[in-house]
């Protein structure tokens, strides 16, 4: 299954751009998520990674929009990792 995330930190910031990216990559499920990259438990990011499975294909229109800092980077890499 091809699952698509999409972020903004801030509920006035528009999601359009990356939702149209992830449309022409054809997802079959997207999760939205307008919370600050800040915060380190976002539902919807969370709910995602819980569903991932070993050959599931997990699509995002840039990193940035996993993480603020790279030490959240790292640590959504190694869990990713450890699901195979």
């Amino acid at each position: 299954m091809i699952f698509g995330y999409a972020s903004v930190s801030k509920r006035k910031h528009n999601l359009t751009l990356q939702i149209n990216a992830l449309k022409n990559a054809y997802y079959e499920e997207i999760s939205l998520e307008k919370v600050s990259g800040r915060t380190l438990h976002r539902i919807e990011i969370d709910k995602l990674l819980s569903t991932l499975r070993s050959g599931n294909t997990f699509l995002v229109f840039s990193l940035d929009r996993l993480g603020r800092i790279s030490k959240q980077l790292v640590d959504l890499l190694s869990s990713l990792r450890r699901k195979k």
